[in-house]
């Protein structure tokens, strides 16, 4: 949470194997990246899994950046997408760090088929408005405007103003958290969000997030939400900033979505399952094999006594932590542990 100011993002374009690597502030979280690496697909279904190598390559990488280490510990959510490079004629496609990012336009000569490949999340808009663009000026399209996406609101923003979350926390007597998300989320629809549950007690998704059960409901009536993943990932994000907390609110989740849609019992079921697997791939496996919450979890309880532990006990918790490391300090302190472990093991 405290890596990146809210309004401000740290980007290295170069790093030392040209790799592209950034710090950016995103709902109240720090995202972390990036890798590259050669995807051989097998199956169009199969679901690409980020690797520990790739968080360790991450966070070895952006190190240097900060003064306090990131850790593995603090990854709550890591994922991995096939990304659609365009290779120059003639270049290396195994060289995935000289590939050029930006999208491609072009046109069959023989079908007149206008294709728009490469490309990324962030230049969906760019390369739509390009894209027709490129057909305007080679197709009879006599009474063409400009193009006027950049300048349109988008749904929410009308009513929007900096003080909505004050307004919303006034009249529903919400928290303060769960306004603040809501008017950035929703802007001025975050008012029928709140109507949805009005007069009960606003129950949270997690006890840890600012999400409402409520939303939910306005997913799957206002937004088309069709599945579990549909809302976790794609209207409330929460897959993508903690995959544990996202995995842990699945029966719920599913729950409602049964009774808005109308699902049944085996509809139900089968969608909870294909969520779980997706959240897997979100992180929530390597969250869980790796133990280091866990980790961290004991840590802190060998120290809890006293806060501080001699030699012995202090390299008896190393072996307990799988390293191979001796302290030779007679005694310890708590920082000065951690300090020592993520120094000897690079941050990990």
């Amino acid at each position: 949470d405290y890596y990146c100011p809210k309004r401000m993002g740290l980007l290295d374009p170069a790093t030392k194997d040209k790799r592209v690597a950034f710090f950016l502030p995103w709902m109240g979280k720090s995202l972390a990246g990036t890798t590259d690496t050669p995807q051989k697909i097998v199956s169009i279904d199969e679901e690409p899994v980020p690797k520990l190598d790739d968080i360790d390559y991450i966070l070895d990488e952006l190190k240097d950046y900060v003064e306090v280490t990131p850790t593995r510990g603090e990854v709550k959510a890591a994922w991995a997408g096939i990304r659609p490079l365009v290779s120059p004629v003639g270049a290396d496609p195994s060289d995935t760090a000289s590939i050029v990012r930006s999208h491609y336009i072009f046109m069959d000569p023989q079908s007149k088929l206008v294709t728009v490949t490469g490309g990324k999340w962030t230049t969906y808009r760019r390369m739509a408005e390009e894209t027709v663009d490129f057909v305007v000026d080679n197709f009879s399209f006599k009474h063409a405007k400009e193009c006027v996406t950049r300048k349109i609101g988008l749904i929410g923003s009308h009513g929007y103003d900096e003080h909505l979350n004050v307004k919303l926390q006034k009249l529903f007597k919400c928290d303060y958290d769960v306004a603040e998300h809501l008017a950035r989320s929703y802007g001025d629809r975050a008012f029928n969000v709140l109507l949805i549950d009005y007069g009960k007690q606003y129950e949270r998704l997690h006890p840890k997030h600012p999400f409402l059960l409520a939303e939910v409901k306005w997913a799957c009536r206002e937004e088309m939400a069709e599945t579990p993943e549909d809302f976790f990932l794609r209207r409330i994000r929460l897959g993508f900033i903690d995959a544990v907390a996202a995995y842990d609110s699945l029966p719920v989740v599913c729950s409602i979505m049964a009774k808005e849609l109308k699902w049944t019992v085996t509809k139900e079921q089968e969608n909870l399952k294909k969520a779980r697997k997706k959240m897997e791939a979100m992180g929530y496996g390597l969250i869980r094999d790796s133990g280091v919450r866990n980790d961290q979890t004991f840590i802190i309880e060998s120290f809890k006594e006293s806060g501080y532990l001699g030699k012995q006990q202090a390299n008896e918790l190393l072996n307990k932590l799988g390293s191979d490391q001796r302290i030779e300090k007679d005694h310890i302190s708590l920082m000065e542990f951690i300090d020592y472990v993520h120094r000897e093991t690079g941050g990990k």
